[in-house]
Order: structure tokens, then sequence, then C-alpha cells
């Protein structure tokens, strides 16, 4: 099929296929990891594809079969944060958002391709689209927790849509999710062995929009242990989740316990907080600003800094938390009114 390049940046490569629009997330070395150039440059090819009648649809993918796209580029976000301060981080990080805004509000159908790993601002990219594919090497999660954060990038408007008490767990904890499990839990559409995705755009370029259609949302199946989750879960008092996790007995307790206890206890109580609110909330739009102000309190904090030395910098995993436990982070938060 021939091919007409629009950019070959080092951060995206994008071409017209056909009548096919198709982009390609092309940082590997960092798992493709969003950053405001990178989120500048897809608005571009994104807004000229926008009114262009040559492209009737756009396929978003990534050049490594590693990741789709890790998140936000924390690394950056954390040296922002120390030369220019939290607000401005705070700004940088707006920028993806919008392009991840662009994406849901494109007017032509968009096929994204969450192979890989895709977490945090990769969900943000990639979960929006209009016909959403994952395969049996993606892996799906909003892990802010884990470096003083909380899920962002719209990712609190999916985890409280997500079935029964699933999307609570996951908020808290930053889990995983594998490709077929993500279909169920309403983060994709189709799931699509790794091996037919060469054929993919091939497919779209050939008869798009046809092709598309025939890309109709899949049942996934049914989510492990959810009855439990939902006893475990069964309301947003952390503590209360705590106490039962170490009542109980079986191993996806005692992996939800050490999650728990390995993340920030203030983002942990915040994410819970959010989780609830992101149910009342009427759009993607909505729930990026109100994501955002989150944010913001966040990185006004010590725990993004300390969360980003000791997992991405040092990588010692031994972040010191402030406050370090859950008790006293849950009054620092009702005190600010998140309760």
């Amino acid at each position: 099929m021939p091919s007409e390049s629009d950019t070959g940046s080092s951060d995206i490569i994008a071409r017209r296929e056909g009548r096919l629009g198709h982009l390609t997330l092309n940082r590997p070395k960092k798992l493709n990891s969003i950053g405001p150039s990178m989120a500048r440059e897809m608005d571009r090819v994104l807004d000229a594809w926008r009114t262009d009648e040559r492209v009737e649809a756009v396929l978003i993918d990534s050049s490594s079969p590693r990741a789709f796209c890790a998140g936000g580029d924390i690394r950056h976000l954390s040296e922002v944060r120390e030369s220019r301060g939290p607000e401005t981080t705070a700004d940088e990080m707006s920028v993806a958002y919008g392009t991840m805004q662009r994406i849901a509000a494109f007017p032509k159908p968009v096929v994204t391709v969450m192979d890989g790993i895709t977490m945090g601002g990769g969900i943000g990219l990639g979960a929006f689209g209009t016909v959403r594919v994952v395969t049996e090497r993606s892996v799906l999660a909003m892990p802010e927790v884990m470096i003083g954060l909380t899920p962002d990038a719209g990712g609190s408007w999916l985890l409280a849509r997500a079935p029964g008490r699933h999307g609570l767990r996951l908020a808290m904890t930053g889990g995983r999710m594998h490709g077929a499990e993500a279909v169920t839990m309403g983060f994709a559409d189709v799931f699509l062995p790794s091996e037919k995705l060469p054929e993919l755009a091939g497919m779209l370029a050939d008869r798009v929009l046809a092709e598309v259609a025939l890309l109709s949302r899949q049942d996934g199946p049914e989510l492990a242990h959810d009855l439990e989750i939902a006893a475990v879960y069964a309301d947003t008092d952390v503590e209360g989740i705590i106490r039962r996790l170490r009542e109980a007995d079986s191993d996806w307790m005692r992996e939800d316990l050490k999650l728990l206890e390995e993340a920030c206890p203030w983002s942990v109580g915040l994410s819970a907080w959010s989780w609830n609110r992101a149910k009342r909330y009427r759009s993607l739009p909505e729930t990026i600003m109100e994501e955002l102000k989150l944010v913001r309190a966040c990185l006004r904090r010590p725990d993004f800094a300390e969360g980003v030395r000791a997992r991405v910098i040092d990588k010692d995993n031994a972040p010191r938390w402030s406050p370090a436990d859950i008790g006293s982070a849950l009054a620092e938060l009702r005190e600010r009114g998140f309760s």
C-alpha cells in the first residue's frame, strides 16, 4: 500500500496509507512516555488530518512491541518540578491532557492499539479512541499511587465506570490488567492476537470505514474474585479495606495488601475519594479538569519527588512517604475536605 509521509520526527512517525492516517509513537527507549513536545507534535498531525478529506480514519500504535505508552515522562516532570515548581509541572502535564481530549473528540474514527505496556498517560492516549485494541502482550494500569500522584489522564472516569468495585481496587492499588481483562473493565473494545497486528494497518488502509465498523466491541472474560472484591472494597473506607485484607487469607488479597503498603498513603486515600467523586462527572473534559486540580495538590507535596526518586532515579523502591502511615494521611485529607 503506497504511503505518504507527513512527519518523521524522533517522537512520532505519521503518514497516510490510502485513506488511513497512521500515527506511530516512536520513543522505544523511553517506552513511548509522553511529554509536551511529543504531545504538541501529535496535536499538529491530528489537527491536519481533522480537515484532510483524504483521511477517513486514524490508527495510533507503537513502533515497539514492549509498550504502547508507559505514561508521562515522570523523570522529566520531576526535573521541571525541581527547577520551575509544581505549577509549571502541572501546566506541562496538561499539554498531554489536551492531546488525549483531541483523540477522544476527533470527528473521524480513531483506532488505538494498546499493545504492550500501557499505563497512566498511555491510558489517556489509548483508551478514549473509537475502537480500542489490546493483545495478549497488553498490560494496562493506573499506577499513580506508587509515585505520590492519583489516577489522571481520564483514568478516574474509566475506573469509576468499571464493573463492580474493580475500579476502586485498581485506583487504590495501582494494580494491573491484562488485555482480555481490559475489555471487561471497559478500557478496551477488541482483543486481537499480536500476530494479527501487521495486517491491521493494511486492512484499514484498503477498506477503512467498513473495516473499522467490523472492529465492534467484544465481551471480555469474567473478572476473577468478583464477589470477594465486592466484599473487601464494599466502601471507600480505606482503613476498613486494609483491615479486611489483613484478616483474609488468599493470594490476591495478600498481593493487594502488599501493593497498598508500598503505595503512597496520601495518594491511596485521595484516589479512593477521587474514584467515588468521578462517578458524578458528566464528560471527559470535566473529569480531566477535576483530575488536574488533584494533580496540582499532589505536586505541591513532597511525595511525588520522593516517589520518582525511589522508583525511577535511585530505584531502591524504598520511598519515605510523608506522612508514612495511612491513618495520618487520611486525617490530613479530611482536614483538606477529601472525605
